[in-house]
């Protein structure tokens, strides 16, 4: 068995935390890199979708870690479209409500809402730095 003494400890410790530092960094900045690239992967999805349709349910989905959830009943289909936008920041979950319809261009990061023939316009955020 190897004993240190306190010379030794006092090189080992500060190595040691230098080195947990810098795995910690690598892992940091490698996930973040990865994040970056989903969210400009769902950006790009998003600007190629075309919908609209009446806001049927708004929820916080339970099987996706608890993201802001909201169902879509489109007019041409009888299925419903669930969307998910969990770093957005423009506010569109919290001004949602049952019965809202929602339309969005193909090409276009911004979503309108029509509420009692007001319409309200959100450009979708999704923190994609390209």
């Amino acid at each position: 068995m190897v004993k240190f003494d306190q010379d030794n400890r006092k090189i080992l410790l500060p190595f040691i935390a230098i080195f947990s530092i810098l795995i910690f960094l690598f892992i940091y900045f490698e996930s973040d890199l990865s994040l970056g690239n989903a969210r400009c992967s769902q950006q790009e999805n998003f600007k190629s979708m075309e919908y609209s349709g009446v806001v049927d349910d708004k929820f916080n989905d339970p099987n996706n870690h608890r993201f802001p959830t909201f169902t879509l009943k489109q007019n041409s289909s009888p299925h419903f479209l669930a969307f998910t936008y969990p770093r957005d920041t423009s506010g569109l979950y919290e001004y949602l409500s049952k019965g809202d319809s929602v339309y969005k261009e193909f090409g276009s990061l911004s979503l309108s809402v029509i509420r009692n023939d007001k319409v309200v316009s959100f450009n979708i955020d999704f923190q994609c730095n390209d």
